[in-house]
């Protein structure tokens, strides 16, 4: 594990077998393990690979960025970490030839990512290659506070270029955005995708044109980012209202929820 209350400065890792790096838990008074990394590239065949109880910087665009790799991984877990100011995409495929990025199960839990896509060009959160699918994506708990620019596929891009169906669970889940009103924030309209979305939330101000989804499926309205949390805009999202759904159903990741 890496130590609390130490930075770490991992460049770009080139991962090509099994890791896991674990922040250790913080004793009273001190402050989490910070890993500052660049863009990360996979080749191989990997059981697992996993990232938990740390904040995370990403110093490049991306933070897996795969251009013209083969792997396959079969579990990638993103847990009890803060990623914050990452600019583009935190998955990005890029593969001429199908089925040589296969990831079996990914999952992102009790996390927040603050400051999302803080570039100036529009990149999904998950932005998958033709034919090269992540079969099964689960985000749950978690807190995707995004930033002004012209986003507009926040969460999972590339679903419709999928041969085979991949399973989207997302739950528990709170949506923050700053910016104007011209995205759609899922990519998820075709048949390769099996959702399964339940108690999802958005500050009321997060007001969309299309949200990519079926009606039933748009996370619920509730009172505006200023109403709600203590300062949207520095991404300080402690929950105030404590009368709010967010509040009282301990939805989104729990660090907020003081």
């Amino acid at each position: 594990f890496l130590k609390a209350g130490t930075t770490y400065e991992l460049g770009r890792l080139e991962i090509k077998k099994p890791l896991s790096i674990l922040g250790q838990e913080p004793s009273t008074g001190e402050t989490r393990t910070v890993m500052n990394m660049g863009n990360a590239s996979i080749n191989g065949e990997l059981d697992y690979l996993r990232f938990e109880g740390m904040d995370i910087n990403v110093t490049d665009d991306y933070m897996f960025r795969l251009a013209q790799l083969s792997f396959h991984v079969k579990e990638l877990t993103v847990k009890s970490c803060d990623i914050n100011g990452l600019r583009r995409s935190m998955w990005y495929a890029e593969i001429s030839t199908d089925d040589q990025q296969i990831v079996d199960h990914f999952v992102l839990d009790d996390c927040r990512l603050l400051n999302f896509n803080a570039g100036d060009r529009n990149y999904s959160m998950i932005s998958l290659g033709t034919n090269n699918p992540i079969y099964n994506i689960t985000i749950r708990n978690s807190t995707v506070h995004t930033a002004t620019q012209g986003l507009r596929n926040t969460l999972i891009g590339g679903t419709r270029n999928q041969k085979e169906n991949m399973n989207i669970t997302l739950e528990n889940s709170t949506f923050v955005r700053l910016g104007p009103a011209n995205m759609t924030f899922f990519d998820l309209r075709t048949g390769s995708a099996v959702k399964d979305f339940s108690h999802n939330y958005r500050t009321s101000d997060f007001i969309l044109s299309n949200w990519g989804v079926d009606t039933t499926e748009v996370p619920v309205a509730t009172v505006t980012k200023d109403e709600l949390f203590e300062d949207a805009a520095t991404g300080n999202l402690i929950v105030k209202d404590k009368s709010s759904e967010i509040y009282t159903k301990r939805i989104g990741d729990p660090h907020w929820l003081e």
